[in-house]
């Protein structure tokens, strides 16, 4: 696994607890960490970093 994305919808509490977490994985385990507002976004995300 090298690519993960959260779906957190318009939820502003969930992105900023993401892009807390997705700093330490990203930093410490090597993964890109992406955050989308739709299951349809995370899609694409993942379409683009493969």
């Amino acid at each position: 696994m090298d690519t993960v994305v959260r779906v957190t919808g318009e939820s502003i509490t969930a992105e900023f607890q993401w892009e807390r977490i997705g700093d330490e994985a990203s930093s410490e385990e090597g993964y890109d960490v992406f955050v989308a507002e739709s299951v349809d976004d995370a899609a694409a995300m993942l379409d683009e970093h493969q």
